[in-house]
C-alpha cells in the first residue's frame, strides 16, 4: 500500500506547491515548475516509501482527476489528467530502467510532462487582457 500514501501525499504536496507557483509563477510556472513539482514528488516519494512507481502516478493522476471533476464539471479534463499521468509514470520508468539513474527519469518525465502542459495551455487556455503572456 506504500503506492497509495505515496500517490496521496505527492498530490497534496503538489497541490500546495502548486497554488503557491500558480499564483506567481504565469505560464512559465505551469509549463515548468508544476512539473518537476509533481514528477519529482510522484517518483521521491514512490522511491522513498518503495511503492510501485506507475501506481503512485495512477494514484496522483485519479486525484488530479477528482479535482478537474469538480472544477471543470466536464469528463474530457478528468480522464486527460489520470491518462497524462499514467502515460508520465510509464515514461519515468522505462527512462529509469534504461539508464538506471532517478535524476534522469524525473528530468524525462519533467520534459514530457512540461511538453504535456505547454500544449493544454496553448489550446485551451485564454491569453491574459492585452494579450501579454507572462
Amino acid at each position: 500500500m506504500g503506492w497509495f500514501l505515496a500517490g496521496l501525499l505527492a498530490a497534496a504536496i503538489s497541490w500546495v506547491v502548486n497554488s503557491w507557483i500558480t499564483e506567481r509563477g504565469g505560464r512559465l510556472g505551469l509549463t515548468v515548475l508544476v512539473p518537476l513539482v509533481e514528477e519529482t514528488a510522484k517518483t521521491g516519494l514512490a522511491v522513498m516509501i518503495g511503492g510501485e512507481l506507475v501506481l503512485v502516478h495512477a494514484v496522483f493522476g485519479s486525484m488530479e482527476a477528482l479535482y478537474e471533476t469538480c472544477r471543470e464539471q466536464q469528463l474530457g479534463p478528468a480522464i486527460a489528467a489520470f491518462i497524462s499521468h499514467l502515460l508520465f509514470g510509464l515514461v519515468t520508468l522505462s527512462i529509469y530502467q534504461y539508464f538506471n539513474n532517478w535524476v534522469a527519469a524525473i528530468l524525462g518525465g519533467t520534459s514530457l510532462h512540461a511538453l504535456w502542459n505547454l500544449l493544454i495551455i496553448h489550446l485551451f487556455l485564454k491569453p491574459p487582457v492585452g494579450g501579454k503572456e507572462s
